[in-house]
């Protein structure tokens, strides 16, 4: 919930590192996105209208922020969320292309030092495939009902495939190293990291309540934690789940990504548009 991982044992950190899940400890988009969420969701439970959410989630959603210690991934989630939350004030609709094209536009010009910075770039380079998957999804969506649990578990699964594509160029031009595990193993550190931080924040609301309830809560934010260190100890030991490879120059990233572009727009003609809008997806 604060990302502070001095406590966590070696032999986890390094399975972490190996099945290529080790992001899920960083405070990221996806820690500042279910904090936004659960205020979002608590203030409608009290008949909230959505117009009014920013005025009390943004004070607190930046808190939260400033809290784990302003990491660079934290401020582009939190600017993210507050066109989010601006958005409805000024009766626009929300938009996460263009949330994130005005919050990369911010962050560079006010910081053009940060073109260089890996971090940064991992971080804006991975949200931008979720973006681009979540575009796509709402337009083709699944054959199955809304709710079901096989379409969260579509829906957390192309998450994970949407972060992995993006992210493998720039850990393979960076490290030289590639994850095809991390595919596999993010599936369930999603679901689990979501949870956790769930969990987290209720037993800290529970704690001024209920210590019992409290202590529920937080023992299972210990068992998601047991089973995301021996999930991926699991994908580490997997045959060729993890690898060194020579560093990837350019044009072999640049390849990746046109190849996975080519691939979206393949799917994307052969099923039916599923959405809410017949346009195209990328439009």
């Amino acid at each position: 919930l604060l990302g502070r991982r001095s406590e966590l044992p070696k032999t986890w950190k390094r399975a972490f590192v190996d099945a290529g899940t080790i992001h899920v400890f960083a405070i990221s988009g996806l820690h500042v996105m279910v904090v936004a969420w659960l205020l979002s969701a608590a203030l409608s439970s009290l008949g909230v209208s959505v117009r009014a959410h920013g005025l009390v989630c943004l004070p607190l959603v930046w808190a939260y922020v400033v809290l784990t210690g302003l990491r660079p991934s934290a401020v582009r989630a939190a600017t993210m969320v507050s066109l989010f939350l601006v958005a409805p004030m000024l009766g626009r609709r929300p938009d996460s292309l263009a949330a994130w094209s005005v919050t990369a536009l911010g962050v560079y010009a006010f910081s053009p030092e940060r073109l260089f910075d890996l971090g940064c770039t991992l971080s804006f380079v991975v949200m931008f495939g979720i973006v681009v998957w979540c575009h796509w999804a709402r337009h083709f969506r699944p054959w199955f009902e809304e709710g079901s649990c096989w379409r969260k578990w579509s829906g957390g699964m192309g998450v994970s495939l949407a972060a992995w594509v993006a992210g493998v160029p720039v850990a393979a031009a960076a490290f030289g190293r590639f994850t095809p595990g991390g595919l596999l193993a993010n599936t369930v550190m999603i679901f689990c990291a979501q949870w956790m931080v769930k969990l987290g924040a209720g037993g800290l609301v529970a704690s001024f309540i209920c210590l019992p309830l409290a202590a529920v809560l937080n023992n299972g934010t210990a068992i998601l934690t047991w089973v995301m260190a021996t999930v991926s100890e699991w994908v580490a030991a997997l045959p060729f789940s993890s690898f060194s490879v020579t560093p990837w120059s350019l044009p072999k990233c640049a390849l990746w990504y046109v190849v996975w572009g080519f691939v979206i727009l393949g799917v994307g003609e052969l099923l039916p548009g599923r959405g809410q809008e017949s346009k195209k997806w990328w439009r």
